[in-house]
Protein backbone atom coordinates (compact mmCIF):
# COMPACT_ATOMS: atom_id res chain seq x y z
CA UNK A 1 0.00 0.00 0.00
CA UNK A 2 1.23 3.48 -0.68
CA UNK A 3 1.46 4.25 3.35
CA UNK A 4 -2.54 5.91 3.18
CA UNK A 5 -4.75 5.63 5.95
CA UNK A 6 -8.38 5.96 6.34
CA UNK A 7 -10.07 7.17 9.45
CA UNK A 8 -13.67 5.88 8.54
CA UNK A 9 -16.55 6.92 11.18
CA UNK A 10 -16.49 5.05 14.31
CA UNK A 11 -20.21 5.50 15.50
CA UNK A 12 -22.94 6.49 13.76
CA UNK A 13 -26.11 8.40 16.02
CA UNK A 14 -29.37 7.30 14.95
CA UNK A 15 -33.07 8.18 16.08
CA UNK A 16 -35.03 4.41 16.32
CA UNK A 17 -38.45 4.80 15.90
CA UNK A 18 -40.26 2.41 18.24
CA UNK A 19 -43.94 1.69 18.36
CA UNK A 20 -45.46 2.23 21.84
CA UNK A 21 -48.74 0.33 22.83
CA UNK A 22 -51.26 2.35 23.98
CA UNK A 23 -54.01 0.48 24.12
CA UNK A 24 -57.35 -1.20 22.34
CA UNK A 25 -54.92 -2.54 19.78
CA UNK A 26 -53.37 1.25 19.11
CA UNK A 27 -49.85 2.27 18.86
CA UNK A 28 -47.53 5.66 19.32
CA UNK A 29 -44.62 6.15 17.56
CA UNK A 30 -41.80 7.36 19.87
CA UNK A 31 -38.41 8.23 19.20
CA UNK A 32 -34.96 7.18 21.00
CA UNK A 33 -31.87 8.12 20.20
CA UNK A 34 -29.59 5.08 20.14
CA UNK A 35 -25.54 5.68 19.24
CA UNK A 36 -23.99 2.21 17.20
CA UNK A 37 -20.55 1.46 16.14
CA UNK A 38 -19.63 1.23 12.78
CA UNK A 39 -17.98 -2.23 11.98
CA UNK A 40 -16.30 -1.88 8.97
CA UNK A 41 -17.58 -3.87 6.13
CA UNK A 42 -14.19 -6.72 6.10
CA UNK A 43 -16.08 -7.67 10.06
CA UNK A 44 -19.42 -7.52 8.57
CA UNK A 45 -18.96 -9.69 5.68
CA UNK A 46 -16.99 -12.24 8.24
CA UNK A 47 -19.97 -11.82 10.32
CA UNK A 48 -22.46 -12.88 7.47
CA UNK A 49 -20.29 -15.63 6.42
CA UNK A 50 -19.83 -17.81 9.85
CA UNK A 51 -22.46 -20.20 10.60
CA UNK A 52 -25.78 -18.74 11.51
CA UNK A 53 -25.01 -21.01 14.81
CA UNK A 54 -21.48 -19.86 15.66
CA UNK A 55 -22.81 -16.44 15.09
CA UNK A 56 -23.17 -13.90 18.30
CA UNK A 57 -26.95 -13.65 19.50
CA UNK A 58 -28.79 -10.73 19.14
CA UNK A 59 -28.49 -9.43 22.85
CA UNK A 60 -24.78 -9.82 22.62
CA UNK A 61 -24.45 -7.87 18.89
CA UNK A 62 -26.13 -4.87 20.91
CA UNK A 63 -24.78 -5.14 24.21
CA UNK A 64 -21.21 -5.20 22.13
CA UNK A 65 -22.45 -2.38 19.66
CA UNK A 66 -24.82 0.03 21.61
CA UNK A 67 -22.24 3.23 23.03
CA UNK A 68 -25.25 4.90 23.94
CA UNK A 69 -29.36 5.47 24.13
CA UNK A 70 -31.03 8.29 24.83
CA UNK A 71 -34.53 9.59 25.49
CA UNK A 72 -35.65 5.88 26.63
CA UNK A 73 -38.14 7.70 28.85
CA UNK A 74 -40.01 8.53 25.27
CA UNK A 75 -40.43 4.69 24.86
CA UNK A 76 -41.24 3.06 28.33
CA UNK A 77 -41.37 4.43 32.24
CA UNK A 78 -38.69 4.35 33.80
CA UNK A 79 -38.01 4.18 37.92
CA UNK A 80 -34.60 5.40 39.42
CA UNK A 81 -31.75 7.48 37.83
CA UNK A 82 -30.86 6.59 34.71
CA UNK A 83 -27.58 8.44 34.55
CA UNK A 84 -26.38 5.58 37.08
CA UNK A 85 -26.73 2.49 34.57
CA UNK A 86 -24.13 1.61 32.63
CA UNK A 87 -25.15 1.22 29.12
CA UNK A 88 -24.55 -2.85 28.60
CA UNK A 89 -26.70 -3.09 31.24
CA UNK A 90 -29.28 -0.51 30.22
CA UNK A 91 -29.20 -2.27 26.67
CA UNK A 92 -30.31 -5.72 28.53
CA UNK A 93 -33.29 -4.25 30.59
CA UNK A 94 -34.41 -2.73 27.09
CA UNK A 95 -33.74 -5.88 24.74
CA UNK A 96 -36.07 -7.63 27.30
CA UNK A 97 -38.96 -5.35 26.14
CA UNK A 98 -40.67 -6.98 23.30
CA UNK A 99 -41.61 -3.64 21.51
CA UNK A 100 -38.27 -1.96 22.10
CA UNK A 101 -36.38 -5.22 21.06
CA UNK A 102 -37.09 -5.26 17.78
CA UNK A 103 -36.43 -1.55 16.99
CA UNK A 104 -33.23 -1.69 18.37
CA UNK A 105 -32.60 -4.74 16.24
CA UNK A 106 -33.16 -3.02 13.29
CA UNK A 107 -31.26 0.27 14.34
CA UNK A 108 -28.21 -1.69 14.29
CA UNK A 109 -29.01 -3.53 10.91
CA UNK A 110 -29.71 -0.10 9.42
CA UNK A 111 -26.45 1.20 10.91
CA UNK A 112 -24.33 -1.42 9.74
CA UNK A 113 -26.19 -1.57 5.83
CA UNK A 114 -25.50 2.27 6.14
CA UNK A 115 -28.94 2.97 4.86
CA UNK A 116 -29.90 6.55 4.64
CA UNK A 117 -31.51 6.86 8.17
CA UNK A 118 -28.82 7.84 10.05
CA UNK A 119 -29.02 11.12 12.29
CA UNK A 120 -25.58 12.39 12.76
CA UNK A 121 -22.42 10.74 12.66
CA UNK A 122 -19.67 11.00 14.90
Amino acid sequence: MSGIKLKPVAQVEQEVSVPVPRGKGSFSNKKMLVTYRLRSATAMREFWETPADERPTDDELMRADIIAVKNVDRVVDVEGDLSTVETADLVDLLMDVPYIRGPLIQGWGDTQSNRDTHATKN
